[in-house]
């Protein structure tokens, strides 16, 4: 894994891409210090660690695990909110435990505020796109979604950051 992690960020380096990888507690790399040894091991430059963290992170052992991390690390962040299953965590689950319920921010029970707080200033957020209900449309949720990330942001920043653009 290792090698071919570093083969793949030579190659994406070349179009200036950054390879990212992405820690959960159903798959190889199941926890933050797996998915970071990774990292060193690769020594690839143009590298750093997929920020859907907010399920991940509190599943497989908790948002201080973030604390003190380099922020180069962290060149965008993925933001999703969820509400986690009876009996999670404990990350020894593993890939039991499936991928839990996502819902838009602000409509679960995940630290996301605590976790951007711990995230660099200023990186794009992407909203990790939870199922649409069979009902609504997809523009329609595509617009709700937006919507409810937006609204989520600007009531994260009037308590702790400046203002969120729209």
């Amino acid at each position: 894994m290792r090698d071919n992690f570093a083969r793949f960020c030579e190659a994406a380096k070349r179009f200036d891409l950054i390879a990212m990888v992405e820690f959960a507690p159903m798959h190889h790399l199941s926890t933050l210090p797996k998915a970071l040894r990774l990292l060193e091991e690769a020594g690839a430059a143009m590298r750093g660690l997929s920020s859907m963290l907010c399920i991940s992170c509190v599943r497989a052992g908790g948002v201080s695990d973030l604390v003190g991390l380099d922020q180069a690390l962290f060149p965008l962040a993925q933001i999703a909110d969820g509400v986690l299953l009876p009996g999670e965590p404990p990350a020894v689950l593993g890939p039991a435990i499936g991928s839990g319920e996502r819902r838009p921010p602000g409509k679960g029970s995940m630290p996301l505020a605590e976790i951007l707080d711990l995230l660099p200033q200023g990186i794009p957020l992407s909203v990790e796109c939870t199922p649409r209900p069979e009902n609504i449309a997809p523009q329609a949720w595509a617009n709700e979604l937006a919507r409810t990330a937006r609204r989520f942001l600007n009531q994260y920043s009037r308590r702790s950051r400046a203002p969120v653009a729209s």
